[in-house]
Formats: structure tokens, sequence, C-alpha cells
């Protein structure tokens, strides 16, 4: 990847989280549903939960899995994949 790649990626990226952060500000009460991430696969005996709150949740793919973001408790964000099925077990509204 050359540096004007790179560059452009890094910008696109932080256009992104902001876009995210001015939507997670403009949420209305209740918008969002608090739950934790489990991290590790507790093969290793690496495992922690991770408190987290859902900011958007894209439809579900042809495929049945959804675009996740998530707001962490250190402040940042993170995207993630869900099943529709693991998504409808949060028991939320999207």
């Amino acid at each position: 990847m050359t540096e004007a790649e790179l560059a452009q990626h890094q910008a696109l990226a932080a256009a992104q989280q902001q876009q995210i952060a001015v939507q997670a500000a403009n949420a209305q009460p209740g918008a969002t549903s608090q739950l934790c991430i489990q991290t590790g696969d507790g093969s290793d005996g690496q495992e922690a939960n991770i408190p987290a709150e859902v900011v958007q949740a894209d439809l579900p793919s042809p495929g049945g899995t959804r675009r996740v973001v998530l707001l962490l408790q250190d402040g940042t964000f993170m995207m993630t994949e869900m099943h529709d099925d693991e998504f409808k077990a949060l028991n939320i509204a999207a």
C-alpha cells in the first residue's frame, strides 16, 4: 500500500468514526441497548466480558448477518457482524 493509499484509508476511517459518533450523539433515548461482549473462546483461559452499547445495526444481509456498531466502555467504537439469530437474542428493535 502506498503512502497516498494509506492516508486515504486513514482519512476514510476517521470520517466513518466521526459519522458514527454523531449518530450516537443524536440517538434518541432507548435507541441503544447495553450488552456484554465475550472475548476469547475460553480454550486458553484468556476470557473476559466487555460492556458495550449497540449504537447502529444494519438490516440483515441475504446471508443472515448484519453489521453492528458498538460503543465500548472506553469510548471507542467497534464494528462487528452478528448472525440474525444472535442479534434477535439481544431483544432490541432495529
